[in-house]
């Protein structure tokens, strides 16, 4: 994303005195900007990491993070999917990882509960 269209959609949402949720697999102070107006308002950011989560959490962020690989799921599967893993944050997306690279590998068209329990048990 250009910095240019981040400052301003930053911009906007404090003017708004709205809610921006930036999610990312690097902390903020391993970004670096070339304008300076965004390098500021970063600093100024809440800032946290997610470790372990409650369920409703776990099952929203399995569900985007299915979302964002485009894996389609049964709700009944997600639910067991839920109930076997683990509330840490990092555990959830090297599942995701796990499932995905299994559905490439053996080009799984429908995930079953017996394909989830053969990666809980890798």
């Amino acid at each position: 994303i250009k910095e240019k269209y981040l400052l301003y959609l930053i911009n906007i949402v404090i003017e708004n005195n709205a809610i921006l949720l930036i999610t990312s697999k690097k902390y903020l102070d391993e970004f670096y900007f070339n304008i300076p107006d965004l390098e500021s308002r970063f600093k100024n950011i809440y800032n946290f990491v997610l470790l372990d989560i409650d369920s409703s959490s776990k099952e929203q962020i399995l569900l985007k993070l299915l979302t964002d690989k485009q894996i389609n799921i049964d709700f009944r599967v997600l639910n067991y999917i839920s109930e076997k893993i683990s509330n840490n944050y990092e555990e959830i997306i090297h599942f995701i990882q796990k499932l995905d690279q299994e559905i490439q590998t053996n080009k799984i068209k429908k995930i079953t509960i017996s394909t989830v329990n053969k990666i809980i048990h890798q």
